[in-house]
């Protein structure tokens, strides 16, 4: 299912730096000792602030923000509605606000890749490569065609000596 792009889903993004979010001070420091305007420190806020929240969301949803930014970036948006009536922590005014989504749009992709690339190192602990279940496949239909033979042999053995034993006791 593709989701249209819509600003208003930025908010939930960011609304960790808003200030009706909970009270936390030292969330609250880290943000003010940020310029919002520097890309560097900028991409250090995202990192340590928004990079656990939109790495709680499924994958559509981290499609849907990056694919949101990426594309109101690609029009002449201002991106003012997302700040509009927002009040963040941050000290500074964000002057370039579409060089804001710039870096948010980068970090994004990027956390996004370090959750696939993450992933997919764990879905290779349970799906090995593809020519392993041939050989497991093979090796489990000889094992079970061993095992089949054996119960068959056990299955004879007890009713060749039942046979015995009812012989034993007509005669």
């Amino acid at each position: 299912m593709r989701h249209k792009p819509r600003l208003s889903i930025l908010r939930s993004l960011l609304f960790t730096y808003n200030i009706e979010n909970l009270d936390d001070h030292e969330r609250e420091n880290f943000i003010t000792s940020k310029n919002v305007n520097d890309e560097k420190e900028l991409s250090e806020l995202f990192d340590e602030l928004t990079k656990p929240e939109f790495a709680s969301y499924g994958y559509l949803e981290r499609k849907w923000h990056i694919d949101t930014i990426g594309y109101f970036l690609r029009t002449d948006e201002s991106f003012e509605s997302v700040f509009h009536n927002f009040d963040t922590y941050f000290d500074d005014e964000i002057f370039d606000k579409r060089n804001f989504m710039k870096v948010l749009l980068d970090r994004l992709i990027k956390y996004n890749e370090e959750i696939k690339e993450h992933e997919s190192k764990n879905l290779n602990l349970f799906n090995p490569p593809r020519g392993i279940f041939m050989q497991l496949s093979t090796q489990f239909k000889t094992h079970r065609m061993q095992f089949t033979c054996l119960n068959e042999a056990t299955t004879r053995e007890r009713i060749s000596k039942k046979y015995i034993i009812d012989k034993k006791t007509q005669t």
